[in-house]
């Protein structure tokens, strides 16, 4: 937002524009190290699954990068209570896990 007394600027663009389609913390969600913690979020016109790495109190991103390429439009991206992290597309809902 660029208007009013105190705007307030994204912590990140992107150019192109992306369509983000659900994001999702990662807590127990079996994913490894790396992905504890980290931020997930979910793409429908480039199909990507992106990590976001934020600074302790999840004010700054530290870090961002593409995790995955799938090969349809990604609907939704959701956790489970017990943690795991799903994906859909219009074909289907996909469990992500460690390859």
């Amino acid at each position: 937002n660029q208007d009013g007394p105190s705007p307030v600027r994204p912590k990140r663009f992107f150019s192109p524009a992306i369509a983000p389609t659900g994001l999702a913390f990662c807590s127990g969600c079996a994913l490894g190290p790396a992905a504890e913690g980290a931020l997930f979020f979910a793409t429908f016109n480039t199909s990507d699954l992106w990590r976001v790495t934020l600074e302790p109190g999840r004010t700054t991103v530290r870090g961002q990068a593409v995790v995955y390429h799938h090969s349809a439009s990604i609907l939704s991206l959701e956790r489970s209570p017990a943690g795991t992290l799903y994906l859909s597309d219009a074909a289907g809902i996909y469990r992500l896990t460690v390859a």
